[in-house]
């Protein structure tokens, strides 16, 4: 046999061969595909840095950065950079998920070419001005496809449309440029007379007015009446931020669209893709500040890129120092914010037990506040001298830290210091905890402190009244009646301790941290013990009222002073509320006799019979 010859080669008799060795193979080949983790998408997760935009290793930072930055030049000056950011169709428009209903309608009226209007309702830098421009011109474009359904009657009605240099008339007007409605009327009025004049008479026009809400109830009301009165191929594109703040009459007349504001990524990346294209130099943290700072743009992106280019023309470059300077230079005087602790230096001291940086479990934030304040007294001052710009800016001395010593000066005044919140030694909540066992008593006695004071200042208020009661009592007593005598003086005193003990309970209430229940309780018990003794003394003098005086109806002297003084010998009691007594009007005779023969009264029954002849 030769094996060279392939005709002479049996394939099916050696098969059964290497039959067990591949079918083994397979079997590992299969296990090991099912034991293999399933693939993960790693596009689903987003990191720290891609989830914080602000952030300093978010690749935006990269990505927008300005190469070769320049000085502003005189055309920087005129025109708004926020018009730079609108869109040019509202195809364009970022996240449009966010806002679908708004773009749905106003891409549907832009393609049909129907004149409609629209009162657009959305935060501050949502887009809704710019949406308004976009809609203006997609209004005279023509279709995209001609040869979609319904193109050649859309393309009818384009040729229509009466425009000039293949734009629309439009008239953009905003709060600052209509202060009333006598501003609106006469921009209106010229606006509508020029368009006519270079399109022809009822050509279709817009008119944008931004910050209907800004305006006045009667201002809104003579906008609706010219809205109303306006020709149908006028079309009102109106704005604001509050629904609430806007005539609910525009409602009916035209079709509320809610706007939500842009996601923050996509906002700041048209921030800095508007400083990228005209070649403004900025810093991370000075771009930060612009944007997002309460007292700049406060994520308002329009806001944001006017701003922009106001600090561009005065400073030429964005940075953080430039900002403050331009925006809120009131920051250079203020004190700045920092903690107790801050005078100990960065990093902060060691802990001489477990050599861990304080705060530790040998030293809480109580004790690190207690060691850095008693470090910035240590701090020297100088007259006349130049102050240390470490100590200005981070609160503590890097020099007297390290050396024991500073030529500068060291003035207190440049910082608000905050001292760390107190903690409740027994559950380490912020004082006070309210949920510990003692919580009720120290509940108790703050609302005996508060009684005890509102009593002491109506007993100052009603000491008219108790020499009065006082006297009456000594009266009796010259009688021969067999009284015990009130000394005036010394009860002032047990009215004045009372007080104090008020006063020292507020203090305790104030500055000890107690966990302990019973030392509530017994200043509580204090105050009630020192006003039962002034409350006895007022009942001791207070008018006796007899029974057959109570019965009477008319109102007894001494009945009435003690009800007036009897709420002072309770501390929990309200003083009595005064009354008016009820007076009646007697008519005179003649006035009876008139009101008697009135002529309304005839015919009524029991009414007199009169004759007027």
């Amino acid at each position: 046999m030769d094996w060279n010859d392939e005709d002479d080669f049996d394939e099916e008799e050696y098969a059964d061969l290497y039959a067990d060795e591949d079918e083994a193979a397979e079997l590992d080949l299969q296990q090991d595909i099912e034991s293999e983790p399933e693939s993960v998408d790693l596009s689903r997760f987003e990191s720290s840095a891609e989830k914080n935009v602000f952030s300093r290793r978010n690749r935006i930072w990269v990505r927008r950065a300005v190469s070769k930055p320049r000085r502003h030049r005189k055309s920087d000056e005129k025109g708004d950079w926020s018009e730079a950011a609108f869109p040019d169709s509202l195809e364009l428009f970022r996240d449009q998920e966010r806002n679908s209903e708004a773009f749905e309608a106003l891409r549907s009226s832009a393609r049909d070419k129907e004149v409609r209007n629209f009162l657009i309702c959305g935060p501050r830098g949502s887009g809704k001005t710019a949406a308004c421009c976009a809609y203006v011109r997609d209004f005279a474009r023509p279709d995209a496809d001609p040869k979609a359904e319904g193109a050649r009657r859309r393309a009818k009605k384009l040729a229509k449309l009466k425009m000039k240099d293949g734009k629309l008339p439009c008239l953009r007007l905003t709060q600052d440029d209509v202060r009333n409605a006598a501003e609106f009327e006469a921009a209106f009025a010229k606006f509508v007379r020029v368009s006519d004049k270079d399109c022809g008479d009822k050509c279709t026009k817009f008119v944008i007015l931004d910050g209907l809400d800004q305006l006045l109830g009667k201002e809104q009301q003579l906008i609706y009446k010219i809205l109303k009165e306006s020709h149908k191929k006028v079309g009102f594109l109106l704005t604001g931020s509050s629904e609430r703040r806007i005539l609910d009459k525009f409602k009916k007349k035209c079709e509320l669209l809610h706007m939500k504001a842009l996601d923050p990524r996509d906002a700041l990346d048209v921030f800095l893709g508007v400083a990228q294209d005209k070649k403004v130099g900025f810093d991370r943290p000075g771009a930060c500040m612009l944007y997002r700072d309460k007292r700049c743009a406060d994520m308002s992106l329009g806001l944001a890129l006017r701003m922009l280019q106001q600090c561009f023309v005065k400073w030429d470059f964005v940075s953080e120092m430039n900002v403050t300077k331009e925006f809120c230079p009131e920051s250079f005087i203020a004190p700045k914010t920092i903690q107790a602790g801050s005078a100990m230096g960065v990093p902060s001291p060691r802990c001489p037990i477990c050599t861990l940086p304080m705060p530790c479990a040998h030293c809480d934030e109580q004790e690190l506040a207690a060691q850095g304040l008693e470090r910035r007294e240590e701090l020297p001052r100088y007259e006349n001298a130049l102050a240390c710009p470490c100590f200005v800016k981070f609160g503590y001395c890097r020099v007297f830290n390290e050396f024991g010593h500073c030529s500068l000066d060291h003035p207190r005044d440049r910082h608000d210091v905050i001292k760390p919140p107190l903690k409740c030694p027994q559950c380490t909540m912020v004082w006070p905890c309210r949920h510990c066992n003692f919580t009720r008593a120290r509940d108790e006695l703050l609302e005996t402190v508060k009684r005890a004071q509102k009593w002491f200042s109506r007993y100052n208020k009603d000491k008219i009244l108790l020499r009065r009661a006082a006297d009456r009592y000594k009266e009796k007593l010259d009688e021969g009646a067999e009284l015990e005598e009130i000394d005036f003086e010394v009860m002032d005193e047990d009215a004045d301790a009372v007080s104090e003990a008020a006063q020292e309970a507020q203090e305790f209430y104030d500055t000890e941290l107690c966990v302990v229940e019973e030392e509530y309780r017994a200043f509580t018990d204090c105050i009630y013990s020192l006003h039962r003794v002034v409350g006895d003394k007022i009942q001791s003098f207070l008018p006796v009222i007899s029974r057959e005086q109570a019965a009477k109806k008319t109102i007894h002297s001494d009945a009435m002073l003690r009800m007036q003084l009897e709420y002072l010998c309770y501390i929990d009691q309200d003083p009595p509320k005064p009354t008016t007594p009820k007076t009646t009007i007697r008519l005179s005779r003649t006035a009876r006799a008139i009101r008697s023969f009135s002529p309304s009264r005839q015919g009524t029954p029991g009414a007199p019979a009169v004759s007027w002849d």
